[in-house]
């Protein structure tokens, strides 16, 4: 029974084992000779690649001019940098050594190219301050090797399938080239070392890891090597891959490591603040770490209350509970005297009078215009009543002058009642002709009757409408 429990048991370790690496295969999709046949015809960057190169650098160094993360992309999407760096790792992977220089002769030119156009727009652009996008890329961490890398992971897989899955592979490389040396052009303009060096190892770094990913996957799919490598000669180059890859971590991971005790310091003082300064009595504005001083301290300013000193004694013992003992603590105090705070009030005073004075100026104006609208109204309705009768006789008379006429109505039409007068109103006569009078009858007897209409009204135009 035991024995029969434990072959099913295997059995069903079997069956999950293979549906898994089932799952995750991606040999069975590659195309091995449409993939060294793509990398070997790669030519030097000319013609619409180059084009599409210099405008894509371009739009990334006005992105990282402007902070514009937005325009960064659309410069990414367009970058013809692609089959080198692809063919540089691949090439390592099936020890072709012509693709090897081949592509490490493209990648030359790209970076040549790269460089001089972003050279050329930092020196004529009026911008040319530091930015946030620019200081990403003057200090890579250790986290930006994993993007690298598993961008790298991505290109190769896409890049070897008969049917490609990534609809823009190349913004990934892009992204890790392109940003870095247009950086590096920048430093070099400004003459600021941090921002040259910083740039040119985030560029090596990005670089050597995403060819390794490369070359990785190239191995793992058995791309056919061009010729064999001992196996002395194979454990040496793995072993200088692992030391180089070790040696360009360190910097980065030196660089993370500081990157996340400056955002712990930063959250240290931050609640700091909230728990032991902000209160009714005082209240910090802004606060700044002066590091740079053989004794670094933070700056804390403050306005409200004059702090005392037995307050800031308290205070520079509370600093040491956040673990800021490196840190003096050093309170700046804004003081606003009586005299200020009146006049301070005298003028949010004066704001707030004559902002009232203009509502209830605003408002006056449209109480006046209403009225004037009521005022027209009722002029308007005083006429009719009275001229009802002079109406009726009208109606009467044109019954008889006009017998082709069974009904008429009538009204008076102004543009802006506001500004209604005797002379804009416009006498409206609606007239119902009997059935059996004819079309060209009933235009003549509308205009006849709207010329009658003027001598009876005493105006300039009566408008006759008819069905």
């Amino acid at each position: 029974m035991k024995q029969t429990l434990k072959y099913v048991w295997y059995d069903i370790y079997r069956s999950i084992k293979s549906s898994l690496l089932e799952l995750i295969s991606i040999n069975s999709d590659t195309d091995f000779e449409g993939t060294i046949n793509s990398l070997n015809n790669v030519s030097s960057i000319r013609g619409a690649e180059l084009w599409f190169l210099v405008c894509s650098v371009i739009l990334i160094s006005v992105g990282l001019d402007e902070n514009s993360s937005a325009i960064i992309i659309a410069g990414l999407l367009i970058s013809p940098i692609l089959k080198p760096i692809i063919g540089f790792g691949v090439g390592f992977g099936i020890t072709e050594r012509d693709m090897i220089f081949s592509s490490l002769k493209n990648l030359a030119v790209i970076i040549f190219i790269i460089f001089s156009v972003s050279l050329l727009y930092f020196l004529v652009s009026p911008l040319g301050h530091n930015t946030n996008e620019l200081s990403l890329r003057a200090k890579p961490i250790l986290l930006d090797v994993l993007v690298a890398f598993f961008g790298g992971i991505a290109i190769m897989i896409n890049f070897s399938r008969t049917q490609k899955l990534i609809a823009f592979p190349r913004v990934i490389i892009a992204f890790m080239i392109i940003p870095p040396i247009c950086t590096s052009a920048y430093g070099f303009v400004h003459a600021d070392p941090k921002f040259y060096f910083g740039a040119i190892y985030s560029f090596v770094l990005n670089l050597f890891f995403i060819s390794l990913a490369i070359y990785l996957i190239s191995r793992y799919l058995n791309f056919p090597s061009h010729y064999f490598i001992d196996t002395q000669r194979k454990k040496k180059f793995q072993r200088s891959i692992i030391a180089v890859a070790f040696l360009l971590i360190l910097p980065s991971s030196y660089i993370l490591y500081d990157v996340v005790m400056e955002a712990k310091i930063e959250n240290s003082i931050r609640k700091y603040i909230e728990k032991y300064i902000t209160n009714n009595k005082y209240e910090a504005i802004r606060w700044e770490i002066e590091d740079e001083q053989e004794e670094p301290f933070v700056k804390i300013f403050v306005v409200g209350n004059i702090v005392d000193t037995n307050k800031i004694n308290q205070l520079e013992n509370d600093f040491n509970k956040y673990y800021l003992h490196k840190y003096k603590l050093k309170i700046i105090q804004i003081h606003v005297t009586e005299s200020e705070k009146l006049e301070l009030k005298r003028e949010l005073a004066g704001e707030v009078e004559l902002s009232v004075l203009r509502q209830l100026q605003s408002a006056q104006h449209e109480k006046k215009q209403s009225r004037e609208k009521i005022d027209s109204l009722q002029q308007v309705m005083k006429e009719l009543y009275l001229n009802k009768s002079l109406l009726e006789e009208i109606k009467n008379e044109t019954y008889i002058v006009f017998p082709e006429i069974d009904n008429i109505r009538f009204g008076l039409l102004g543009s802006d009642v506001t500004d209604t007068t005797d002379k804009d109103l416009l006498s409206i006569a609606y007239i119902d002709f009997k059935k059996s009078t004819n079309r060209n009858n009933r235009i003549k007897i509308a205009d006849k009757l709207s010329n009658y209409l003027q001598l009876k009204f005493k105006r300039d135009t009566v408008k006759v409408l008819y069905n």
